[in-house]
């Protein structure tokens, strides 16, 4: 990251940090702390609806798009929070199970921007892997509502593969059409992995209009997200490396409802939507196989993604009373 986005990241979040605490009077300062000490855990499982969109450019000319589906995904995340009066640091840590999750498309086209090929292969999504660490504080405000500012960082790992299906394509001299035969493949024909790394700044909301129920808005913002892929090609031996930057951010709403016999446990129902997008970034390619001869850097390519995640979870939150008075 450069220095004008790390002082651009570091500014907008303690405008947002001091932009908050105006407005809050002596009358709604933070509540003291009932203990020094308190912290929570979260078990949170949940399922992924979205996909991943890679793009592949010839100067300004769009020549490749695959799409990857990620849906119903399971997936687990655990959530820790360790709090010092209103201070608090948390730790989540997140991870999918391998599952079929939908459909691979492959579309070529050429500098005219005409068809010249079609594949369509079953989804296979391999991993979702995630480290999500956060640093924040908690404003109590009139004693139903909480505003909690924080900066964090998230390291993501994805995996995809594409296997079986069919692909179509002209024979010399013709044009593509969507009536060409559809001619079978089978067994693993592309694999795609990801890393994605990217600073965050967040405001939860949280709204109790009883001491059982609750109600919390997350608005998060990615104001720089780092994006390495590599995309194996098994049907040309080819493999292809791509380094991109751009950015994102995320909603989440959830509910929670605190059964009034179980102190300091609560269960949750929440759904998000997170958004990340690339500008073309610089793109190397080589032959894929045991005598792997290097990649090469490709100027005259580029490449881009496009991230569109989606989830539905249901959790249990538990809350310990003191960890140390």
């Amino acid at each position: 990251m450069s220095k004008h986005n790390f002082k651009w990241f570091f500014v907008s979040f303690f405008v947002l940090f001091f932009a908050v605490r105006p407005a809050f009077s002596q009358d709604n300062a933070p509540a003291p702390a009932a203990s020094l000490f308190s912290g929570s855990l979260d078990v949170i499982a949940g399922v992924f609806l979205g996909g991943m969109k890679e793009y592949v450019y010839q100067g300004d000319k769009k020549i490749t798009q695959i799409d990857w589906d990620e849906y119903g995904v399971p997936y687990l995340n655990l959530a820790g929070k360790f709090a010092w009066n209103n201070l608090f640091v948390s730790l989540d840590l997140l991870t999918s199970a391998p599952v079929k999750s939908g459909t691979t498309r492959d579309t070529d086209w050429d500098l005219s921007g005409t068809k010249t090929q079609y594949g369509e292969h079953d989804s296979y999504f391999d991993k979702h892997l995630e480290v999500l660490g956060r640093i924040g504080y908690d404003f109590s405000v009139g004693g139903k509502w909480t505003l909690s500012p924080s900066a964090g960082f998230l390291l993501r790992n994805r995996q995809w593969t594409a296997a079986d299906g069919y692909v179509q394509y002209p024979y010399y001299g013709e044009e593509f059409s969507d009536s060409l035969p559809h001619q079978k493949v089978s067994d693993t024909v592309i694999t795609y992995e990801e890393l994605v790394w990217f600073p965050q700044i967040s405001l939860d909301t949280v709204f109790a209009p009883t001491e059982w129920l609750s109600f919390k808005l997350k608005a998060s913002y990615y104001p720089y997200v780092h994006v390495e892929t590599i995309d194996c090609h098994f049907m040309y031996l080819r493999q292809y490396f791509d380094i991109m930057q751009g950015m994102g951010g995320l909603v989440e709403l959830s509910v929670a409802y605190s059964p009034p016999r179980l102190a300091g446990i609560s269960f949750s129902i929440s759904g998000g939507y997170e958004l990340i997008r690339t500008k073309k970034g610089e793109t190397s390619e080589g032959v894929l196989g045991l005598d792997n001869l290097g990649l090469v850097r490709d100027t005259g390519y580029s490449s881009m993604s496009a991230s569109d995640l989606g989830w539905i979870t249901l959790g249990v939150n538990l809350y310990p009373e003191i960890i140390w008075r």
